[in-house]
This record gives C-alpha cells, sequence and structure tokens, in this order.
C-alpha cells in the first residue's frame, strides 16, 4: 500500500512538473519547436544509453560487494550482533576499498553519473536559448523548485521530461490524435477559405476509429450571413467524418461566431470570453437627401417588384422598410433554427434577443458548456496520452522555381503533379468570389450581417 501510495505522488509531480515545462515553452513557433524536438531526441537517446550503461556498472559493483574480499579477516566482521564500536573499524570498508576492481568499477559508475548530469545540462542550455527572457526566468525558477530524484523514478540525477511524451512511455502510433484549427474571424470570414482546405486535409487524415477529434480556437465577432453559413457548413462537414469537435472560445464568439460555435459537441469559453448576439443587423448609408441637394439624379431600372428596396442614393419608403425589416427577421428565423438545431437544450427564444453574455452568464444559459482556457485544454488533452498537432492552411508560393516545390531526386510525375497544383491554385474559385464581392461593396449593396451590436461594443460593422 506504501508503494502504491509513492507511486501516485511520484505520478503526480511528474505530471505537474510536465504541465509547467510545457507553459515554459508553450510560445515557441514552429520552428524552434523543430530544433526543440531534435535536441530531445538527441537527448533521450544518450540518456537511455548512459542510465543502461549505469544500470550495469551499479549491479557489477554491488556483486563486488557481495563477494567478501579475502585479505578481511572473519573477526573483522560480526554481522547484526555487532557493535557500535565494531561497526566503526575500517577494517571491511578498507578491504572492500583495497579491492582494485572494485576501485575501477566505482571510478566508471561516477564517470557515467557525471556524463548525465553533463547532457541534461548541455539539453536544458539549448532549450534556454530558444526562449525568451521571461520563459528563461519561469524556466530557472521552475528547475530550482523542482524535487529530485521523485521525478526520475529514483535516479540520483535530473532527468528533465519535457513534454514530448506522457511520462517515459513514447506516443505510440495509434494514440488518439487532436488536431488544433484556429479561426480568428473578421466581417467577412474570409478565413473561410483556409478553413475549407484544412476540413479537407483532415478528411485525408484523422481517424475517427481511433477516437480522433478536433479542437477549433474560436474567436471572432461575426459578419456577413453568407460568410458564416459557410464556415459553420465548414465545421459540419468535421462532424460528418465522425470525429468530436470541441471550440474553445478564447474572447469572443458573437451572431455569426455562435453559429459557428453552436456546431460543436462541446463549447468551452474563458471566463470573461463574449457569448451570444443571436440576432441580424442590416445597416447602410443614404445619401440621397445631399444628391438631391446637389441636383443629382442616380437612375436604377429594374425588373421585379423587389429587386431594390433600401440603397444608398434612393428615397426610402415604408414599403421598403416593411420589406427589408421582413428580410432580415426570415434571417433571424433561419438562424435560430439552426442554434436550436445543434443545441437543444437551449431555450432559444430567451437567448435569440441580440444580448451578449460573459462566460459565467452565458454557462447558465447553456450556451457554453465550461468555463476554461483553451491552454488547459488542450494540456488535459495532453495528460490523457493525446497526440497534439496544429492544422494551418499556407498558400503555396507562386511564380517561384518548381523545384522549390519538390524534395531532391523527385520524379517527373512528382514535378508534373506540382505544377497541377500550381495552376489549380491560380484558378481558385475564391478569388473571383473575393473580386465580385469588392464590385457590390462600391457599388453600394446593401450587406446583411450577423454581428455584435456596436453600442455593446468597440466593434462596428461596416460596407
Amino acid at each position: 500500500m506504501d508503494k502504491g501510495k509513492r507511486g501516485a505522488l511520484l505520478d503526480k509531480r511528474r505530471k505537474d512538473f510536465e504541465r509547467a515545462y510545457g507553459i515554459a515553452v508553450g510560445h515557441l513557433t514552429d520552428k524552434q519547436l523543430g530544433v526543440l524536438v531534435q535536441g530531445d531526441t538527441r537527448f533521450r537517446s544518450r540518456d537511455d544509453q548512459l542510465l543502461s550503461e549505469i544500470d550495469s556498472a551499479t549491479r557489477e559493483l554491488r556483486a563486488s560487494a557481495a563477494t567478501r574480499p579475502a585479505s578481511i579477516a572473519d573477526d573483522e566482521y560480526k554481522g547484526a550482533n555487532a557493535t557500535e564500536a565494531e561497526e566503526s573499524k575500517p577494517g571491511m570498508m578498507e578491504g572492500f576499498m583495497g579491492n582494485r576492481k572494485a576501485k575501477q568499477q566505482e571510478k566508471k559508475l561516477a564517470s557515467l553519473l557525471a556524463s548525465r548530469v553533463s547532457n541534461e545540462l548541455s539539453y536544458i542550455s539549448g532549450v534556454s536559448a530558444l526562449l525568451g527572457k521571461n520563459e528563461r526566468q519561469r524556466l530557472e525558477m521552475l528547475l530550482k523548485s523542482r524535487r529530485s530524484p521523485a521525478y526520475a523514478d529514483g535516479a540520483s540525477t535530473l532527468s528533465l521530461r519535457p513534454p514530448m511524451e506522457s511520462g517515459s512511455e513514447k506516443m505510440k502510433a495509434d494514440s488518439k490524435h487532436v488536431y488544433v484549427l484556429s479561426f480568428p474571424g473578421d466581417v467577412t470570414a474570409s478565413q473561410v477559405a483556409g478553413l475549407r482546405q484544412e476540413v479537407t486535409a483532415l478528411s485525408r487524415f484523422a481517424n475517427a476509429s481511433r477516437g480522433d477529434e478536433v479542437v477549433l480556437l474560436l474567436n471572432t465577432g461575426g459578419g456577413t450571413v453568407t460568410g458564416y453559413g459557410l464556415a459553420a457548413a465548414q465545421l459540419m462537414r468535421i462532424k460528418s467524418l465522425g470525429l468530436n469537435l470541441h471550440i474553445c472560445v478564447e474572447q469572443v464568439a458573437a451572431s455569426g461566431g455562435y453559429m459557428m460555435a453552436c456546431c460543436a459537441d462541446k463549447i468551452t469559453a474563458s471566463p470573461f470570453a463574449v457569448i451570444g448576439s443571436i440576432g441580424v443587423i442590416s445597416e447602410l448609408p443614404n445619401v440621397y437627401e445631399r444628391l438631391n441637394r446637389e441636383g443629382i439624379e442616380f437612375l436604377t431600372v429594374t425588373a421585379g417588384k423587389y429587386k431594390r428596396t433600401l440603397t444608398p442614393t434612393k428615397k426610402p419608403s415604408d414599403e421598403d422598410f416593411v420589406k427589408t425589416k421582413a428580410d432580415i427577421e426570415q434571417v433571424l428565423v433561419l438562424f435560430k433554427d439552426w442554434v436550436k438545431t445543434q443545441r437543444p437544450s437551449l431555450d432559444i427564444d430567451a437567448v435569440a434577443t441580440g444580448e451578449t453574455w460573459f462566460g459565467p452568464d452565458a454557462l447558465e444559459r447553456k450556451l457554453v458548456d465550461e468555463l476554461i482556457t483553451s491552454d488547459d485544454v488542450l494540456l488535459q488533452k495532453f495528460d490523457e496520452g493525446c497526440e497534439i498537432f496544429s492544422v494551418k492552411f499556407e498558400e503555396p508560393k507562386k511564380g517561384g522555381a518548381l523545384g522549390s516545390l519538390l524534395p531532391l531526386g523527385s520524379s517527373p510525375a512528382d514535378a508534373l503533379a506540382a505544377m497541377a497544383w500550381q495552376w489549380f491554385m491560380s484558378k481558385s474559385p475564391q478569388n473571383v468570389a473575393m473580386q465580385g464581392l469588392d464590385s457590390l461593396k462600391q457599388g453600394g449593396e446593401e450587406t446583411r450581417y450577423m454581428a455584435m451590436d456596436p453600442r455593446r461594443t468597440d466593434q462596428t460593422t461596416r460596407l
């Protein structure tokens, strides 16, 4: 029982240290993390080799101690009945230490222990070189406060075990994978272009039968109906793959942002995140009176009774306001139905008022499931033994040499595939879509938003 308690204590201390170490190095760039992983691999390889040699040398030394040297007389060691004075006699230890083989074994063990310490100190110095001043100070305080040998299963030297693996066992290929995506949305939800590529990549590599899941770091106050509608549809693609979707709201998930968030199997938010704003707003400037004073008449020919209602250049009528109001009310109906379908436990009429709530109130209204930062969510996944991957789409370089896309020794077929990819990206429909959006803005086309009320925050909506 005592051994079990001690083992549990050691395991807890190890996990506490790994969590603190993960925070200390958690702000490294991908390139720096790559360097850290390489250094960690070298450190572990050397450390494992030294541990094996230390174990062998220790066993040999203990075996030598168990064999009584011939130079020790029988009456020099009295066993368990020896008095304190007799035990203090130098006979036995001097006789053993005088053994040449034993001395050589001790020197070898001391050298191995020193090499292990040197290997670890070199690794720590390498990690420190990658950190900024504040992170370096946190790592220094962490190592100073660390107890030894509790974290190293009784070893006599410190063994820095960074969060590249869980405990002393390396991650296996069949471990659950957690894919981390990020969506810092703007008013047009322009980030959906990258999101759709990332989801497509997940469809090729994620494995639902292994229990893989997706964590999306969400931060947006909403925007256009069409943009955020497409973003939500991309998240539903993740659900259709059989993958669990966990959305972490770091600062705000309002209106169109909540349309995305409610797609998740679980929504967590930081305590002061802004949640809600389930509503629709339509606004545009009207310069009719100014044009009229200047004697400028803006002519528009339409076919269809409601082809143009409120526009920047015509005199608005009561009928225009009524029709526009009906249109955005219909959008709100669709919005409410979407949210209610994704989160049936919500009292949709109580929360679909356009209001926003901070974390605790949002939790009370069941808009979110838990208040926790995304950092702690990912640390929990790590402690569960998951492998965590960051997924981010980057546009391939255009106009560069074809060879820069290909590894050394690539075949002609690889070159042809790279050329086809370049051509495909140059013809990407998203470029055409964005050009069309720009032309609508220049023409004064009315745009409807699912966005936070600018009177409640500093955020503004604009055409």
